[in-house]
């Protein structure tokens, strides 16, 4: 990833509203932060949906395809083959619940959503952990 394009993707994080320091950290917690966002903004658009609050759910879920949509500026398609298609497929499929979600206020599908973002959060956050394994350095 060059530096250009990585300053084109925190401004894109910038944009959608995440607080965090995004100045100092790198692809990986960069991404974690993203996705942390996105989950955070689904569990407060369930909330709003449970409570009644439509247009408060409406923003929290723009808010969360936004993040879900800047994950995608993260994939390399060339270094990451059918890896980053398989995840740019998924991040299409959680974008287009979200908004099924939201149209037909539908909470079943945001838990849908914030399932399968978490599983994948929380396996990414495993990802130092892996590369730096004695397995990983083949000894």
């Amino acid at each position: 990833m060059n530096s250009q394009s990585l300053a084109g993707k925190l401004d894109a994080y910038r944009d959608v509203g995440v607080v965090g320091s995004v100045a100092e950290a790198d692809a990986q917690k960069l991404i974690l932060l993203v996705m942390d966002g996105a989950l955070e903004a689904m569990l407060r658009a369930h909330g709003f949906l449970e409570r009644g609050d439509v247009p408060a759910k409406a923003d929290a879920l723009s808010k969360a395809v936004r993040l879900v949509d800047a994950l995608r500026a993260f994939l390399d398609h060339e270094e990451g083959g059918d890896m980053a298609a398989s995840l740019e497929q998924l991040y299409d499929y959680i974008a287009r619940r979200l908004a099924t979600a939201n149209a037909r206020n539908q909470p079943e599908l945001i838990v849908e959503c914030s399932e399968l973002l978490r599983g994948l959060r929380d396996t990414w956050a495993q990802v130092p952990e892996l590369l730096s394994a004695p397995e990983a350095a083949g000894a």
